[in-house]
C-alpha cells in the first residue's frame, strides 16, 4: 500500500510539472546578431540549421495564436498580429536560401575559341580579342555587383547589432509581445544577410573563374600573336577598309555640318521668342497681370530648345564616334604593317601616337559617361514636369491647347533624350573595346620587337612623357590679359625676347658709335645724342615686339597706355618731365657732351653724358653730379662753349692807390694777350 501511495505521488508531481511547462511561454533564442548557421558549412548542415529554426518559429507561432484567443490590449494584439505576419513570411525566405545554395556557384558562360594553328590567321586573333573584351566586361560587372553587395552587408550588420541589442533588453524585461516582434524582425534581417553572404561567396568564386579565363585567354593571344600569319590580302583589306572609312567620314562631316547649321538657325529663332516672352512676363509681373498661358508658352519653347540642343550634341558626338571608328581601322592597318615590316613607319612615333590616342579616347569615354548622367537627369526633370502639367485643369479652350502642345513637346524631347542615352551607352562600349584593343595589341607588338628597339622606345617614351609633364607646367595659365592667357612659358618667352633684343641693341649701339666717331663731320656730342635717342626708341620697339611675340594684340593694351597716361598725369609727372626734357635736349642739342655749363651759383662743370632722364656733369673738383634734365629746360643755364670759344671774362683786381691807371690798363692788356688759347 505504501508503494502504491508513493507511485501515485510521483505521477502527481510529474503531472504538475507538465502543466506548468505547458503554460510557460516559449522564449526564442538568438545567440548573436548574425547567425552563421544560415550560410556557414555544407548545404546539409545549413538545411539542418534552417529546419531547427523552422521548428522554433512554429512553436512561437502556436503560442502567439493562443495569445490572440485571450483577452489582451489592442496594442498588444496589433503587435502580435504584425509578428505573426512577419514570421509567416520566413519559410518562403528559407526556401530562397536553399534555392540559392542549390544553384551553381560560378555562372560564367564564356568559352575560349579553339585554335587550328600554328600558324594562326588574323581571324583567330580577333576572335580571342573579342573573347578577352567580353571577359573584361563581365569581370567589371561582377566586381560592381560584389562591391554593392558588400556595402549592403555592412549596413545590414550595423542594423542587426542595433536590433539584437533591443531584443536582449526585451528578453531581460520579459516584454513578450514586443519581444516576439523584434525576434521576427531580427530573423528576417538575418536571412537577408545570409542571402547576401551566399551571393558574395558566389560572386567571389565567379571572379576567380573569370580571372582564370582572362589569364588563359591572354596566354592564347600571346601565342597566336607570336605565330601570326598575316597575308597580303589581310594587309590590303585592312588598308582598304581604313581608306573607305576615311571617305565616309568626310561625307558624314559635311552632312553633320549642314544639319548643325540648320539646328543653330532654329535655336536662334527660339531664343528670340523666349526673350520676347520673358520681357512680356517681366512687364506683366511688375503690373501683377501675369498669365499662366504665357508661362506655358515659354515652357513649350524651352522644351523645343532642349530638344534641339540635345539633337545638336548627339550629332557632334556621332561624328566624333565615327572618327574614332575610322582611327580604329587605321590603327589595325598600321599595326599589321609594323608586324609584317612592309610599311615605312617609325615604330617609336607610331607607338607614342597610339598611346596618346588611347589616353585621349579614355577622356572622351569619361566625358560620355558624364553626358549620360546629365541626360538622365534632364529626362527625370522632363518626366516630373509632364506629370505636373497633366494635373493642371485648363479652364479655357486656348489653355487646353497650350497644355496639349506642351505635353507633345515634352514627349518629343524625352524621346530624343532616350535615343541620346542609348547612343551614349553604345558609344561607351565601343570606346571601351577600342581602347582595350589598342592597349593590348600595342603591348603584344612591343613584346614582338627586338630588344634594342624596346630600349630605344622606352627612353623615347620616358623622355616625351617627361617633356609633356614639363609642358603642362609651363603652359598652365596663370592669369589673363584681354583674351590672351599668360603662362610660365609665355613669361619666359617674353623675358627671353626682351633680353636678346636689348643685348643685340647694345652691341649695335657700340658698333654704331665707333663708326660715327670716325666720320669727320660728326661731333662727339652729336654722336652721343643720336645713339642715346636711338637706343631708347629701340627699347620701345623691342618691348612692343615682345608683346606681339607672346600673342598680345597691341590694340588690347591701349587701355594700359591710357592708364599709364593717367598715372603720368598724377604720380609720374616728375619722371615724365625729365624724360621729355631729355628728348628735347637730344633733339635741340642746346647742350652737348663736352660743353662747360654753369647751373645756378654753385655748380659749374663739363657735360660728361646726356641720358634720357638725367645729365652727368663733372665739376672742376672731379665730382660727377647727376642733374635732372628738367633743370636745363626750366631754369637759366650758362654755357661757356655754346657756339665758339670766344668769351669775355670779367676778372676784378685791385692796385695801390696813386698808381697810373693808363699804365695798369696797358700792362693788363699785354698780359692777357700773352696767355695762349
Amino acid at each position: 500500500m505504501r508503494i502504491l501511495k508513493k507511485i501515485f505521488i510521483f505521477y502527481l508531481v510529474l503531472w504538475a510539472i507538465h502543466l506548468s511547462a505547458k503554460n510557460q511561454p516559449p522564449l526564442p533564442t538568438l545567440s548573436s546578431p548574425v547567425e552563421e548557421g544560415f550560410f556557414t558549412g555544407s548545404a546539409e548542415e545549413i538545411k539542418a540549421f534552417i529546419e531547427k529554426k523552422q521548428q522554433e518559429i512554429q512553436s512561437v507561432l502556436t503560442y502567439l495564436q493562443t495569445l490572440l484567443k485571450e483577452e489582451i490590449s489592442p496594442a498588444d494584439e496589433t503587435t502580435i498580429r504584425t509578428a505573426i505576419e512577419l514570421l509567416n513570411t520566413l519559410p518562403w525566405q528559407f526556401k530562397k536560401i536553399i534555392t540559392k545554395l542549390s544553384t551553381p556557384s560560378v555562372s560564367v558562360n564564356i568559352v575560349l575559341p579553339s585554335l587550328k594553328g600554328p600558324p594562326y590567321n588574323l581571324q583567330e586573333y580577333y576572335q580571342l580579342l573579342h573573347t578577352y573584351q567580353t571577359i573584361i566586361t563581365q569581370t567589371e560587372e561582377v566586381t560592381h555587383q560584389l562591391t554593392l553587395t558588400q556595402r549592403e552587408l555592412t549596413f545590414l550588420n550595423s542594423d542587426l547589432k542595433h536590433l539584437f541589442g533591443d531584443y536582449t533588453e526585451l528578453l531581460n524585461q520579459k516584454q513578450l509581445p514586443n519581444l516576439y516582434l523584434v525576434y521576427a524582425q531580427v530573423l528576417s534581417m538575418q536571412i537577408r544577410y545570409a542571402l547576401k553572404r551566399v551571393s558574395t561567396d558566389q560572386l567571389e568564386k565567379t571572379l576567380e573563374r573569370l580571372e582564370e579565363l582572362k589569364n588563359q585567354c591572354l596566354e592564347k593571344m600571346t601565342l597566336v600573336f607570336k605565330h601570326l600569319n598575316i597575308t597580303s590580302a589581310d594587309l590590303k583589306k585592312a588598308i582598304t577598309d581604313a581608306q573607305q572609312a576615311q571617305k565616309e567620314e568626310e561625307g558624314k562631316k559635311a552632312r553633320t555640318k549642314k544639319e548643325i547649321e540648320q539646328i543653330e538657325r532654329n535655336l536662334v529663332f527660339i531664343e528670340i521668342k523666349i526673350d520676347e516672352i520673358s520681357q512680356q512676363l517681366n512687364l506683366k509681373q511688375s503690373a501683377k497681370t501675369l498669365t499662366q498661358q504665357q508661362l506655358e508658352t515659354k515652357q513649350i519653347y524651352e522644351m523645343r530648345r532642349l530638344r534641339l540642343q540635345v539633337t545638336k550634341e548627339k550629332l557632334e558626338n556621332e561624328f566624333l564616334l565615327t572618327h574614332i571608328k575610322t582611327q580604329r581601322l587605321l590603327f589595325r592597318a598600321q599595326w599589321l604593317q609594323l608586324y609584317t615590316g612592309r610599311g615605312k613607319l617609325d615604330k617609336s612615333k607610331v607607338f607614342l601616337n597610339w598611346s596618346d590616342m588611347a589616353e585621349s579616347w579614355q577622356r572622351v569615354q569619361d566625358r560620355f559617361n558624364t553626358l549620360l548622367a546629365q541626360a538622365q537627369l534632364k529626362a527625370n526633370l522632363i518626366n516630373e514636369k509632364l506629370t505636373a502639367v497633366k494635373q493642371i485643369k485648363a479652364t479655357e479652350k486656348s489653355s487646353q491647347m497650350i497644355i496639349t502642345n506642351l505635353v507633345i513637346e515634352g514627349k518629343r524631347a524625352l524621346r530624343v533624350l532616350n535615343e541620346y542615352m542609348l547612343f551614349l551607352q553604345d558609344a561607351c562600349k565601343t570606346l571601351k573595346a577600342t581602347i582595350l584593343e589598342i592597349n593590348l595589341t600595342t603591348k603584344l607588338l612591343k613584346a614582338h620587337i627586338r630588344l634594342l628597339e624596346k630600349v630605344s622606345f622606352w627612353f623615347q617614351e620616358k623622355g616625351l612623357k617627361t617633356w609633356e609633364r614639363i609642358k603642362r607646367v609651363l603652359y598652365y595659365p596663370l592669369f589673363t590679359i584681354g583674351n590672351t592667357p599668360f603662362s610660365c612659358a609665355t613669361l619666359i618667352k617674353f623675358l627671353l625676347t626682351i633680353s636678346i633684343g636689348i643685348y643685340l641693341l647694345r652691341c649695335f649701339k657700340k658698333r654704331l658709335s665707333r663708326v660715327l666717331q670716325k666720320i669727320p663731320d660728326f661731333y662727339s656730342s652729336s654722336v652721343n645724342s643720336l645713339i642715346t635717342l636711338g637706343y631708347y626708341v629701340g627699347i620701345i620697339i623691342i618691348f612692343l615686339i615682345s608683346l606681339s611675340v607672346v600673342g598680345i594684340n597691341l590694340k588690347q593694351i591701349s587701355i594700359l597706355f591710357g592708364a599709364l597716361g593717367v598715372g603720368i598725369g598724377f604720380g609720374l609727372q616728375t619722371i615724365a618731365n625729365n624724360f621729355i626734357s631729355g628728348i628735347i635736349l637730344l633733339f635741340e642739342r642746346a647742350i652737348k657732351v663736352g660743353d662747360i655749363v654753369e647751373i645756378g651759383e654753385n655748380l659749374t662743370g663739363t657735360v660728361k653724358r646726356i641720358n634720357i632722364r638725367s645729365t652727368v656733369i663733372r665739376t672742376y673738383d672731379g665730382l660727377d653730379v647727376i642733374v635732372p634734365n628738367s633743370e636745363f629746360i626750366a631754369n637759366r643755364v650758362t654755357t661757356w662753349t655754346y657756339d665758339d670759344d670766344w668769351r669775355r671774362l670779367q676778372i676784378p683786381f685791385g692796385v695801390a692807390y696813386g698808381s697810373d691807371v693808363d699804365l695798369v690798363a696797358e700792362i693788363t692788356a699785354q698780359l692777357a694777350r700773352s696767355i695762349p688759347y
